[in-house]
């Protein structure tokens, strides 16, 4: 494939490329907005034969030279909607609000919940956990096909519109999670759930400081194994009550079931815990807010660990942050995914020079127990921080990642802060 004067045209006058700007700045930059797959491979074919960098994420942009965002928004048409079989396949430009209301007029639902701004291909590329994510799981548990364009232009396929279609290394799996830096996903097929017609919050608080590290070795294994049906199972720390609070929450399809749920956990939670267990009277979006937890937080830290260890993870973050390094971090836990999120308010951010030391102390302590930390919202200034935390841990992903970079865009030329070996390249004058 090759790209003509006429082609590049074409493309401009289309405003398919445009200038980007800053507010009022005009950057050395360009905005890239495709309408189909075929001009996603042939501005990713000239960004090559340019040897120019470009990102798919508009803060990886800006620490690019001259920036080259790639936004995918107008790739938000449904290819293919399998309602029998609830399998849908989507370009993935459309945003989680647009595919929600598809799938609610339908009776649908794609079992993990983002913010409705989030476009589909942000929510696949960094296959970030949902903030009701309970035992749903992660994105890539829902990806059975897609659709990628290579960093040299090449239109390729993975998988299908069927539950079992791999055989050997799910490939699938492997690039949702790549964070743009491998290909640009362009269309995904996706398993569905039927929504359910009712859903039920409860709410349980401790005043009790201690509470984690003194009972948590016996909540988790117990809510673990009991696998009730919880959309959320979230523990929020409560600095100005100097508490906790456990959030519980479950659909189904008939109030019946709920209520026996409710009479369940009642009843298993009074083993363990000693405080009564009450309905929820406030929102779990309020306690997000509070806790900055959904968009005003500036670094969030992920230490995926099973349940039987979340309890020895939270010693090791109050061994790390035991000194003073600016304002502490607060605590959410999600007790289904086992995830530990460390946050700070957008002006109580440590200083990068306050911050890097407890972090690799923690680092070291959480990996030696067979976990990770990730970075997952940071300013520029942390990005030697996160390629020092993001690399992905497991032997045969960090080969093939390796592999196929070198492979398909050995220029490094799709950039994304989040993978240590990426780094944003300088355009060589001729």
């Amino acid at each position: 494939m090759n790209i003509s004067t006429k082609e590049l045209k074409t493309l401009q006058g289309a405003s398919v490329i445009q200038p980007l700007t800053l507010g009022d700045i005009q950057t050395e930059g360009f905005i890239l907005t495709p309408n189909d797959t075929d001009q996603v491979a042939k501005l990713l074919y000239l960004a090559n034969q340019e040897n120019t960098p470009l990102a798919l994420r508009f803060d990886d942009a800006l620490l690019i030279e001259n920036p080259l965002w790639m936004n995918l928004k107008n790739l938000n048409k449904i290819r293919n909607y399998r309602k029998k079989d609830l399998i849908i396949t989507i370009e993935t430009g459309i945003s989680m609000g647009e595919l929600k209301k598809e799938l609610n007029a339908n009776g649908h639902q794609f079992p993990l919940s983002y913010p409705d701004e989030m476009l589909l291909a942000d929510l696949i590329a960094q296959d970030r956990p949902a903030p009701e994510s309970g035992f749903y799981g992660f994105p890539r548990d829902y990806v059975l096909g897609l659709e990628m364009v290579t960093p040299d232009g090449l239109i390729t396929h993975y998988g299908g519109e069927v539950v079992k279609n791999v055989t050997g290394y799910d490939l699938n799996k492997f690039y949702t999670g790549s964070h743009h830096a491998l290909g640009v996903i362009t269309a995904i097929s996706l398993k569905l759930l039927a929504k359910p017609k009712t859903n039920k919050s409860w709410i349980f608080k401790s005043k009790s400081p201690e509470f984690t590290v003194l009972q948590l070795q016996e909540l988790l294994p117990l809510i673990h194994s009991k696998r009730w049906p919880l959309r959320v199972c979230e523990l929020f720390e409560l600095p100005k009550e100097k508490g906790w609070e456990l959030w519980l929450s479950a659909s189904a399809n008939t109030d019946k079931f709920l209520d026996q749920l409710e009479s369940d956990i009642k009843k298993t939670l009074k083993q363990s815990l000693s405080e009564q267990l009450t309905l929820s009277k406030t929102t779990r979006q309020d306690r997000h807010e509070e806790a900055q937890l959904d968009h005003s937080h500036v670094i969030s830290i992920a230490v995926p660990k099973g349940a039987q260890s979340i309890a020895q993870s939270l010693q090791a973050i109050q061994s790390a942050f035991s000194k003073s390094c600016g304002a502490k971090p607060q605590i959410q836990i999600r007790l289904a995914a086992g995830l530990i999120f460390l946050t700070w308010p957008t002006g109580a951010v440590p200083q990068l020079k306050d911050l890097e030391k407890p972090l690799k102390q923690l680092g070291q302590n959480i990996h030696e127990n067979d976990g990770q930390i990730q970075l997952w919202d940071f300013s520029s200034e942390f990005s030697a921080l996160s390629r020092h935390f993001n690399f992905p841990q497991e032997t045969l992903t960090r080969y093939l990642m390796d592999k196929l970079k070198k492979q398909y865009d050995p220029k490094h030329l799709l950039f994304s802060r989040h993978l240590p070996f990426l780094k944003p390249i300088k355009k060589e004058n001729p």
